[in-house]
């Protein structure tokens, strides 16, 4: 067992612990993540979402963590193998409407300037960029998702645009976007659909 319980270890102390992952036993590392999910801090919490993918995680318990708020949590659950194996279009729109939570205290981002400079880090512009790579949902459909969620959000429809998504209808759309780097974007992805088909 380790160390650690949900609110006495910093977070370096735990990037210190993390390497030890690796000898643990399947059932100590889940032990270990299910304690830093419990913790009331975020960068723990984000940490152990990092794990979804080498781990017996219960369907219900990484659908659960949608409910988390915080980008932090969320930017690394939308990008795990796991989530995206399972996810359905009411969990996504879930997290394109939420209205989510950043920690201008982590110390993750204390070299960022202005707010507007956390969106690269957004939950949404990641589903965004890698809608094709979801497996229980239709890239057509999240791509349409995101368009109807996210109409005044340049950096997602920017991603959606130069990401992975083959949704000529939705590319189209954004290939006359006022924004200029949407809409070219989005005329080189059609480009690349063109060469392939």
């Amino acid at each position: 067992a380790f160390p650690v319980e949900s609110g006495e270890t910093d977070y370096s102390s735990l990037l210190n612990i993390i390497p030890n992952l690796q000898n643990a036993s399947e059932s100590d590392r889940k032990a270990f993540c299910d304690l830093l999910l419990k913790s009331g801090d975020i960068e723990k919490r984000a940490k152990a979402v990092e794990f979804i993918d080498g781990l017996p995680w219960e369907d219900d318990e990484v659908r659960g963590l949608v409910n988390d708020g915080y980008m932090e949590v969320l930017n690394v659950l939308v990008t795990t193998e796991r989530f995206r194996s399972i996810a359905n279009l009411a969990e996504i729109e879930n997290i394109l409407t939420k209205e989510i939570i950043f920690d201008p205290s982590n110390s993750q981002y204390e070299w960022l300037g202005e707010p507007e400079e956390y969106q690269i880090y957004d939950s949404r512009a990641n589903i965004a960029s890698y809608c094709a790579y979801f497996e229980g949902v239709t890239d057509s459909e999240i791509a349409k998702l995101v368009i109807k969620q996210c109409p005044d959000q340049d950096f997602v429809l920017l991603e959606l645009a130069r990401g992975s998504t083959a949704c000529k209808e939705v590319l189209n759309q954004l290939a006359v976007h006022k924004n200029e780097e949407i809409s070219e974007a989005a005329k080189g992805r059609l480009n690349e659909i063109e060469e392939f088909d």
